[in-house]
């Protein structure tokens, strides 16, 4: 890998404290996704153990335009026994319209 980045609130993380996912950082990971240019090979971790990465595919699929049931079910497939109805509900919340894509470089996948 060229680069590492890191996004969220490592610090809250640290400490222990439970910290929703923002919706700053789910566009900032989806930002980090799309640039297909840069950013890849690209490898998805969630260092706390909060099924982050959960969260912000999930959000990619809504920006795949799938339905809210196959995003759920993906969701609770590879959560196991981390499924949190406060994440499905981010998910399902979550505005599609806060991520910028560019045209001119969006991913053939998107």
């Amino acid at each position: 890998f060229e680069s590492l980045v890191n996004i969220g609130e490592e610090r809250q993380a640290a400490q222990g404290h439970w910290s929703p996912m923002s919706e700053e950082n789910v566009k900032k990971a989806l930002q980090q996704i799309l640039d297909v240019e840069h950013n890849y090979p690209l490898c998805l971790v969630d260092n706390v153990g909060r099924n982050r990465v959960g969260i912000v595919i999930g959000c990619l699929r809504k920006l795949q335009h799938w339905n809210l049931t196959s995003i759920l079910e993906e969701y609770r497939r590879y959560a196991g026994s981390k499924v949190r109805l406060h994440n499905e509900q981010f998910i399902e919340l979550f505005d599609v319209d806060l991520v910028t894509i560019d045209k001119g470089r969006q991913p053939p996948w998107l």
